[in-house]
């Protein structure tokens, strides 16, 4: 008998027995807890789908974060930095949302990076040496050390290194 099979022997056995005995004799007789068997008996239903997101009574409305994030992006405040924005706007007599807000506006809208204009730099070009004739593109070159890898007799080698011209 398998474990499910086992189960279901008792749900009904404790079925046939409760009538008679009551459900605490019955699970006692059976060798099932009472919990278990209230809890197979009466399940809870169960929730589907997303909980709904619970509504902070001071949480911005779609149409004020668009006003700040319009506010934050006018030719005005495009260059400084939200600590700057918000500081202004307080000492003009206006109060949006919080600093941190307005980060989090910033964040959702992608722009939570450098508020700055940068300037762009072409690409670097790689240098590339062209010789129209002999004797006008000189190159300087290293020395290459080249260490032995199997050393079969010591006068082979002076030392561990023997130089090597490139």
């Amino acid at each position: 008998m398998t474990r499910a099979q086992w189960r279901t022997w008792q749900a009904q056995t404790v079925d046939l027995l409760a009538a008679l005995v009551g459900i605490v004799m019955a699970c006692a007789l059976v060798g099932r807890s009472r919990a278990t068997h209230h809890r197979h008996a009466n399940p809870k239903p169960r929730m589907h789908g997303p909980h709904p997101k619970a509504q902070h009574p001071a949480e911005l409305t779609a149409a004020e974060r668009a006003q700040v994030l319009e506010l934050l992006n006018s030719d005005e405040y495009a260059d400084l930095s939200v600590t700057q924005v918000w500081a202004r706007e307080l000492d003009a007599g206006r109060y949006w949302c919080s600093e941190r807000t307005m980060h989090r506006i910033l964040a959702a809208a992608g722009q939570s990076g450098e508020r700055r204009r940068q300037a762009t730099h072409p690409p670097r070009k790689i240098p590339e040496l062209v010789a129209e004739a002999p004797n006008i593109v000189w190159s300087c070159y290293a020395e290459v050390w080249v260490m032995p890898i199997l050393v079969t007799k010591p006068r082979d080698c002076a030392g561990f290194g023997h130089k090597v011209s490139a």
